[in-house]
């Protein structure tokens, strides 16, 4: 079914239902709808729940309405979950459900991105465009990171060693470096990178089986 554009008012009440069940996890009651916008009768309710119903962004089965989709054309959070596979077997799914980038990146709030500017980065393809997402915190103990020595930035497990640091890099090669200096700069945790292509949440080792997991490697 197309769906025809709401007015100003009808967007609003659109918006309350989508926001009421994704935080209560149930819709509304008509009491609850009426208070919230004050109206005199609950035939307000039922005919907004009407016309938006005939605009296609609602459904009506014997359980009642529900919104059609994820928060039924409203401005989008995240990626709609429009369905599900179970039993072999695809359904609509008639949920505001969606896959945030809180889903995609716990740590949302401590990530970050850099613009690489057509730099290259030992360990990931991302054609000298794009950029690095990285996490703030401490960095060592085998974490993946972003690791700048002499103007080259690597991807690889970082190990604390006495007077510098083991590089386990995504080729299966091995590499000390001296920080006696501060030669050697931690830019962050890898949590994913972006190209032309999308979004990628990898290095290239999980993907290619390298030692990055932690198989003996060849020390350079």
């Amino acid at each position: 079914m197309s769906r025809k554009q709401l007015t100003a008012k009808q967007h609003t009440f659109l918006q309350f239902l989508a926001e009421h069940v994704r935080k209560q996890k149930v819709w509304p009651t008509y009491r609850e709808i009426v208070d919230e916008f004050g109206y005199r009768s609950p035939n307000s309710v039922t005919q907004n729940l009407q016309a938006l119903a005939k605009k296609g962004y609602l459904t009506r089965d014997q359980n009642g309405y529900r919104l059609i989709g994820q928060r039924a054309g409203l401005q989008p959070g995240g990626f709609p979950v429009q369905g599900v596979i179970e039993d072999g077997a695809f359904e609509v799914s008639l949920s505001i459900d969606e896959i945030t980038l809180k889903d995609l990146f716990p740590g949302l709030d401590k990530t970050f991105a850099i613009a690489l500017n057509g730099e290259a980065v030992r360990g990931i393809d991302h054609a000298g465009h794009g950029y690095l997402l990285l996490q703030e915190g401490t960095v060592g103990d085998g974490h993946i990171s972003a690791v700048l020595h002499h103007g080259t930035v690597a991807l690889c497990r970082v190990y604390e060693d006495e007077g510098g640091l083991r590089l386990q890099h995504v080729d299966g090669t091995e590499s000390w470096v001296e920080n006696a200096h501060g030669s050697v700069k931690l830019l962050g945790r890898y949590a994913g990178h972006i190209n032309q292509q999308g979004l990628f949440r990898a290095a290239g080792a999980v993907y290619m089986g390298h030692p990055l997991n932690g198989e003996t490697v060849t020390t350079t």
